[in-house]
């Protein structure tokens, strides 16, 4: 027995599997080829190529390092220790740009924050200056509507009469006790007329208007108000 009658049926079986493979290379050629539309044999022929670069590739040939003398060993410890030198530099050159701009975009954020709350004061400032000019109109309005905005019922003074004012009337004592600007008066109830009195004589102050307003006695336009005061015994400045 030799090895060559052992090696020899395992031989036989591995040279008929690459037959085989080859053959399955000429199959896959063909089919790629008509795939990409190319030249059979040319892609063949690089295909094969290819695998002889592969096999070359994948046994290398040793190339032995140069020696080196001991100052071009030393040269070299140098050029490392330099490149080392200047990768820690370069981190941490990196590391302080990081670190600055961290720093700034925290200032800026500080800063945006800042400017937002002022802008947020400012705001809420004018919201209430504006409210506070928006009141004090209402409330100027309140006190000066226009003569036009007044309504006054004039025909109450043209179909109502009465006898002449007397503190004993009935009639007259209809009403309440005010006081208008610092001035003691008498408001009417049922003519709303404001009267001053003064012993027992009373006087035309004014007028009181949709029971808010008092239109004083020198702005009643309406003279047949002034007359049926002074019809009814009340003294009326002309």
């Amino acid at each position: 027995m030799s090895f060559s009658s052992i090696l020899k049926p395992t031989i036989n079986q591995f040279s008929q599997v690459t037959k085989k493979l080859d053959s399955r290379v000429k199959i896959f050629c063909q089919q790629l080829s008509q795939r990409l539309e190319v030249d059979e044999t040319k892609l063949l022929v690089e295909f094969e190529a290819c695998l002889k670069l592969f096999e070359m590739e994948q046994s290398p040939k040793k190339v032995s390092s140069p020696k080196l003398s001991p100052e071009e060993k030393e040269e070299e410890k140098q050029r490392k220790l330099q490149e080392k030198e200047e990768e820690k530099q370069r981190k941490l050159r990196e590391k302080e740009e990081e670190k600055q701009k961290k720093i700034r975009e925290k200032e800026e954020e500080k800063e945006r924050k800042l400017k937002e709350k002022e802008e947020e004061k400012q705001k809420k400032l004018r919201e209430k200056e504006e409210e506070k000019q928006r009141k004090l109109k209402e409330k100027e309005n309140k006190k000066k509507k226009p003569e036009d905005e007044v309504k006054v019922d004039v025909e109450y003074f043209e179909n109502t009469i009465v006898n002449n004012y007397s503190s004993d009337d009935e009639y007259w004592k209809k009403g309440k006790k005010r006081t208008v600007n610092g001035q003691k008066v008498f408001i009417h109830e049922e003519s709303n007329l404001i009267l001053t009195i003064e012993d027992g004589n009373a006087s035309l102050y004014g007028l009181l208007v949709n029971k808010t307003h008092i239109l004083l006695s020198k702005d009643i336009k309406d003279e047949i108000i002034k007359e049926w005061a002074s019809d009814n015994g009340i003294n009326v400045d002309v």
